[in-house]
């Protein structure tokens, strides 16, 4: 029988800590108790993973079953919509990970003699298809990332159907339902995790240590673009996992080592990559985080033992703890448990946290005040950018600018949405923001020479 605890219960085992500027309140939690635990760490679940289909929410989590899929859309009445039993699914499995991309749901295993599967998610919250189940290509992998702007996977820690190890590998996802291998190679030997935007991979090297930044725009004939292989001075470990910044500056790099903190690291120049500061969850020195990711001003990292932690990186320089939430109830920091993973680009602004032991968590964040109709957003040096009533962004520029203007609109991945340029002897003008389906957040960028202002709107019909 699976358990949904009521709130008022799991406010006398998890706890949120008070005192921050920002609140963070949980509005959902789920965990099965008929799950087995795995043999090695005790963890049921594992990742966690959001999707927006059919105007409508969804968390994804794994667990030793398979994969768990809930439609969030009202908090109200959460319910799991969807299960897809793992090729493994038994205390053997630890690891689980997830992408998505044109409607298809991507999901392995690290752990044995598993699969690839690919799940037709267009359905949701209906039903959905196993449309592709084979260990073939993809027997185990540790972690997966697609790059949308190629339509390639990459693999990384990969076991395939014929017995082969490969540290990394990239796959053309782009054509058919059957991943073609394109390359497995990398500088960095083992990979442990990658992230990669338009073709440019943010390497995490594991115990080979360090940060490779690679451009794979031809696979076969990658260019290294930098490395930060020695970052000791800020304490260096099992180098883990990172996430980039929409506007690709600023990268965070977490160590899976106990007591080390996460790195804030410039990345805009990657022949120079510069550690600007580091954050921690602030509880125990023996803390150690997991995974992150970075949602416009925040950073949202899922720490063992000591749940989700919410930094403002607005000034990479002096990152500030703005909230956190305690998803492991015990005190011990002792080998790996608690919050597994955290996603935070759902259009509602809600975040999804995973723990090893204690299942998924939804959580209400306050993003602060979103842009409103007929008010200005920000100045900087003569720029100014203001939504208006029908949709359109006003924008004006100072009187004696003597170089075009550029509108960018950007998602909260850092993909391009759409881009105008503008005469330099316009001082204001209108576009209309790119409406997808349901509520979007969309990052837009105006740019004047060196001039540059970036903020923050949603659009969009509410979920």
């Amino acid at each position: 029988m699976m358990k949904y605890t009521l709130l008022f219960l799991l406010l006398f085992v998890f706890q949120s800590k008070p005192g921050f500027s920002q609140e963070l309140t949980l509005a959902f939690h789920w965990a099965d108790e008929t799950l087995v635990g795995s043999s090695e760490y005790n963890n049921t679940y594992n990742e966690v993973w959001g999707l927006v289909v059919n105007d409508r929410e969804f968390a994804v989590i794994g667990s030793t079953a398979g994969t768990h899929i809930f439609d969030i859309s009202d908090i109200e009445s959460v319910s799991q919509v969807a299960f897809i039993e793992g090729a493994v699914a038994n205390a053997e499995i630890i690891h689980r990970d997830y992408h998505d991309i044109d409607g298809l749901l991507y999901c392995v295993a690290a752990e044995g003699a598993s699969t690839l599967q690919i799940v037709d998610i267009t359905n949701l919250p209906e039903s959905v298809e196993v449309v592709y189940d084979s260990g073939e290509i993809i027997t185990a992998v540790h972690n997966i990332f697609i790059d949308t702007s190629a339509h390639i996977l990459y693999g990384c820690g990969v076991q395939t159907g014929g017995g082969f190890g490969l540290n990394f590998a990239q796959y053309d996802i782009s054509e058919g339902l059957e991943p073609v291998l394109v390359n497995t190679t990398a500088e960095a030997g083992y990979v442990h995790d990658v992230y990669v935007r338009n073709s440019i991979a943010y390497i995490d090297a594991g115990s080979s240590g360090g940060l490779y930044i690679i451009d794979y725009s031809d696979p076969t004939d990658y260019v290294v673009l930098g490395t930060m292989l020695d970052y000791s001075a800020y304490g260096q470990g099992y180098t883990h996992s990172g996430w980039l910044s929409e506007d690709g500056s600023i990268y965070a790099l977490a160590d899976e080592t106990p007591g080390l903190e996460m790195k804030i690291c410039d990345v805009s120049d990657p022949t120079d990559i510069q550690v600007l500061s580091t954050c921690s969850s602030e509880v125990d020195p023996g803390s150690m985080a997991h995974n992150q990711m970075i949602t416009g001003d925040y950073l949202f990292t899922a720490y063992y033992h000591d749940g989700l932690v919410i930094h403002d990186i607005s000034d990479p320089s002096d990152p500030k703890l703005v909230a956190s939430y305690d998803t492991y109830s015990p005190p011990d920091h002792d080998s790996y448990r608690g919050a597994w993973g955290v996603y935070s680009f759902l259009p509602s602004g809600r975040i999804l946290v995973s723990d090893m032991q204690y299942g998924l968590f939804v959580f209400d964040f306050d993003w602060g005040e979103p842009a409103v109709s007929n008010e200005t957003l920000a100045t900087n040096s003569g720029l100014s950018i203001q939504v208006l009533e029908n949709s359109f962004i006003q924008w004006h520029s100072g009187p004696s600018d003597t170089e075009e203007l550029i509108l960018s609109f950007y998602d909260v991945q850092g993909r391009l949405l759409m881009q105008e340029e503008f005469d330099a002897n316009l001082s204001s003008g209108q576009v209309a923001l790119p409406n997808g389906t349901g509520q979007q957040l969309v990052i837009v960028r105006l740019q004047q020479g060196e001039k540059q202002l970036t903020e923050k709107v949603i659009v969009g019909s509410k979920l």
